[in-house]
């Protein structure tokens, strides 16, 4: 039988509360959509390349340090 245990009595189904809202949580991680810039921007303007990738190692490097890696859009 589905939804049953041996010994354990009837199975208890979980229903959602009927007044409680979906929500959807959103995991944004900062360092891709910096890769994605630094990219964009070296495609647009490749005479600037040194400049951007030590834009982004710095970047990249104080997220890490900070610990903004990842921000959560509730």
């Amino acid at each position: 039988m589905l939804g049953h245990l041996p010994g354990r009595g009837r199975a208890v189904r979980h229903r959602p509360h009927p007044l409680k809202e979906d929500r959807m949580n959103i995991h944004l991680g900062l360092t891709p959509l910096i890769s994605l810039l630094a990219g964009i921007l070296i495609l647009v303007m490749p005479r600037l390349l040194n400049y951007i990738v030590a834009a982004y190692l710095i970047i990249i490097g104080l997220t890490g340090l900070l610990g903004m890696g990842a921000m959560r859009i509730n």
